[in-house]
């Protein structure tokens, strides 16, 4: 396949550099952006996707982030799916979206009847190793829409539209690390996650599972400057000592 020139999200993570090596932090482990210049967190090279239609459906937000980081630029489309996507729609999404792999790090019995025959696992984990990062594809991003019913309705973005209000610097002073109570595998969180990724900054991420003051006392330890939430996420902040 003859390669063109195309831009991608790890491209504008190497663009904002390393120097403040930035990190995604979840409540167990955290992974340095840097180490994606020479690993993957993806089970099979990259190549396997490239120029293919990719549903992403994982159980964990820092296995998406990082898909997300590696794919962009390689596959045709990506197709985001969030957490509490039913599994009824799977099928529906797959046809109407053309897929014809999908990431995940989910346990192969759980994706097995959705007949789609490549699957490429996702790990929390970057494992060294030689990879090709060159962008060949301005990847659409397909995105679900918030507040639905039924069959789920889908949204066709690029990055350019994704980051077209992000600026990569800016004028505020000193580090920007921030920490988010919205889910990265919806609109509200990726656009967090992206600004974080652009800034070349850190970003904490929160969990469902996780007591409001538990992730609040993490951000503290991660000198979050920055944060982001609903009216109900700061209700339950205010209530939790």
């Amino acid at each position: 396949m003859s390669r063109r020139s195309a831009s991608s999200l790890w491209d504008a993570v190497r663009h904002a550099g390393f120097d403040r090596d930035p990190r995604l932090w979840t409540s167990d482990t955290s992974i340095a952006l840097r180490d994606l210049a020479r690993g993957s967190a993806l089970a099979r090279p990259l190549e396997d996707v490239r120029g293919r239609t990719a549903l992403l459906r994982t159980s964990d937000q820092l296995t998406a982030a990082l898909a997300l980081i590696e794919i962009d630029g390689a596959v045709r489309r990506l197709v985001l799916c969030p957490p509490d996507l039913d599994d009824a729609h799977l099928p529906y999404v797959i046809k109407t979206a053309g897929v014809d792999v999908i990431v995940t790090d989910r346990q192969q019995d759980a994706v097995t009847d959705l007949r789609i025959d490549d699957i490429v696992r996702c790990e929390r984990t970057i494992r060294q190793r030689p990879i090709d990062r060159t962008a060949t594809h301005d990847t659409e991003w397909i995105l679900f829409t918030s507040g639905t019913t039924g069959v789920p309705k889908m949204v066709v973005h690029a990055l350019t539209t994704l980051t077209g209000a992000i600026k990569s610097t800016g004028n505020l002073a000193g580090r920007v690390h921030w920490g988010t109570f919205y889910d990265v595998r919806r609109y509200g969180g990726l656009q967090i996650l992206l600004r974080a990724l652009l800034g070349g900054g850190s970003l904490v991420l929160s969990s469902a599972a996780e007591a409001t003051a538990a992730f609040l006392t993490r951000a503290r330890e991660h000198d979050v400057t920055h944060a982001t939430g609903t009216p109900s996420h700061w209700r339950r902040a205010l209530m939790s000592g």
